[in-house]
């Protein structure tokens, strides 16, 4: 894993959830340190070819990371070099992310001083 993508994982954690890998937010859809919704586990599947994880891995922090960097890893093999693009694709990764969610990663990157 590159030092930008684990970087970028690291801030995500902070923001999403605190590290808190019992995390429930978005009136249930979304849960773990990465706060996935079930999206984000079809994608590294897709992503890989075959069935690697399942919904309830997403509690499961190790499992959690490496969905996202699976994901990550394919935004920047695609050319999204910027850290703060790179984590907003997580949000939504055939687009942008909302201001306010960009503004939460570039303040979780500064304070971290990442």
């Amino acid at each position: 894993m590159s030092n930008a993508i684990a970087m970028v994982i690291a801030v995500l954690i902070r923001v999403e959830s605190g590290g808190d890998a019992r995390a429930v937010g978005d009136c249930g859809r979304a849960v773990g340190i990465l706060q996935q919704h079930r999206v984000s586990v079809a994608e590294p599947n897709r992503i890989v070819g075959e069935r690697r994880w399942t919904y309830s891995d997403r509690y499961d922090p190790a499992k959690s990371r490496e969905m996202c960097r699976v994901t990550l890893e394919r935004q920047w093999r695609r050319g999204v070099r910027d850290p703060v693009v790179l984590a907003c694709r997580w949000r939504n990764p055939n687009g942008h992310a909302p201001k306010w969610y960009r503004k939460r990663i570039e303040t979780a990157m500064k304070e971290g001083d990442l």
